[in-house]
C-alpha cells in the first residue's frame, strides 16, 4: 500500500492480506508509518514543552544544580561558599493506544470506510490524549498560591470589558516569562479561547495567504500575540466521554519550563481473534511530560 491507497476502501486494501499473517503485519507496519507522519505533522506538544526521546526501559532523570552566586569581598577576607546541592527529577511515562477492531465480513465488504480515514482516526485519537495529557501537566503545575498565577472574573469573553481584563492579564502574564531564562516559548489554550486575541477573518488586522492559513489551521499555531506564538488546542473527548482541554485557563510557557518525553515511538501489533472473527490492530507510543521550572511560566484562570 502506497500513498496514492489513501482514497481506496480499507476492506478492499486489508483483504489482500488478512489470508497472510506476515501480510497482516505488513500492513498494519506500513499504517503505523503514516500514523505516524501525521502525528508529526499534527504534533503539538513539542512546540509548548522541549521533546527528547529515551531508550526504551529507561526513565528520564533531571538534576537540578543550585546556582553557583558569586560575592564582593575585601581582598583577604573570607569569600562566601556556595554550596553545591541537587535533587534529581525523573518524568514517567505512560503508553497511550488506539486499538481498532475490524468484524471480518463487514470489512470485506467494505463497510469501514477508506484507508486515509482509518489513519486520521487513529492520529485523531492519539493527538487528542497526548496534548490533553501536556495542557494538564502543566496547568496543574501552579495553584493560586504562586505569585505567577492570577484570577480573571468574567461572564464571557465576548463582552468589550472583559477582553481588556484578559489582555491586561495576559501583557503581565507576558512579561513574567519573559524576564525568565529562556523567555516566552508560547501562549497555550483552547482554541475558544484565543478567539478574543485573534480573527482569522479580520483582513484589516491580519492579510494572510492561504498557504500560511491552512499551516496555521494545521500546527495549530494562530498567530502571535506581543511576538509569543498562540498555540489553540482543540477540545478532545477522550474515551470514557469526558471533555480534557478546559477552557478557563490561559499559560504562558517559557522556553526552559519541562519536558515532553518520548520512551518508545509507535509500534503496532495485530492479529484475529478467531472466536469472534474480528481482525484488530493496537497502535502505541510511551510518552509523559513534566514540568521542572513552573517559575518560568505563569498561569491564568478564568473565573
Amino acid at each position: 500500500m502506497d500513498k496514492n491507497g489513501y482514497s481506496e476502501n480499507f476492506g478492499t486494501v486489508i483483504a489482500k492480506y488478512l489470508d497472510s499473517d506476515e501480510g497482516r503485519r505488513a500492513i498494519a507496519a506500513k499504517i503505523v508509518q503514516y500514523v505516524t507522519n501525521e502525528v508529526e505533522v499534527s504534533d503539538l506538544s513539542g512546540l509548548i514543552l522541549d521533546k527528547v526521546y529515551i531508550q526504551l526501559g529507561n526513565q528520564y532523570e533531571w538534576i537540578h544544580r543550585s546556582k553557583l552566586k558569586a560575592f564582593w569581598h575585601e581582598p583577604g577576607s573570607y569569600a562566601p561558599r556556595t554550596s553545591m546541592t541537587q535533587r534529581a527529577f525523573r518524568i514517567p511515562t505512560k503508553m497511550v493506544s488506539a486499538h481498532p477492531e475490524y468484524e471480518i465480513g463487514l470489512l470485506k465488504a467494505g463497510r469501514y470506510g477508506t484507508v486515509a480515514e482509518q489513519i486520521i482516526a487513529a492520529k485523531d485519537a492519539i493527538i487528542g490524549e497526548i496534548n490533553a495529557m501536556v495542557f494538564n501537566t502543566i496547568t496543574g503545575s501552579i495553584t493560586s498560591a504562586n505569585a505567577n498565577f492570577a484570577t480573571v472574573t468574567a461572564t464571557g469573553i465576548a463582552n468589550a470589558t472583559n477582553v481588556a481584563a484578559f489582555k491586561a492579564a495576559l501583557d503581565r502574564a507576558i512579561r513574567w516569562v519573559k524576564d525568565r531564562p529562556g523567555g516566552a516559548k508560547a501562549i497555550v489554550c483552547r482554541s475558544t479561547t484565543a478567539d478574543f486575541l485573534l480573527d482569522f477573518s479580520n483582513a484589516s488586522n491580519n492579510v494572510w495567504s492561504q498557504s500560511m492559513l491552512d499551516e496555521m489551521q494545521r500546527k495549530g499555531i494562530l498567530n502571535n500575540y506581543r511576538g509569543v506564538p498562540v498555540i489553540g488546542l482543540p477540545q478532545y473527548i477522550d474515551a470514557f466521554g469526558k471533555a480534557t482541554i478546559p477552557a478557563n485557563y490561559i499559560a504562558v510557557v517559557g522556553g526552559n519550563v519541562g519536558k515532553v518525553v518520548v520512551e518508545e515511538e509507535f509500534q503496532s501489533l495485530q492479529g484475529i481473534d478467531v472466536d469472534t472473527t474480528v481482525w484488530h490492530m493496537n497502535i502505541w507510543t510511551r510518552i509523559g511530560a513534566g514540568v521542572l521550572f513552573p517559575e518560568n511560566m505563569y498561569l491564568i484562570k478564568i473565573a
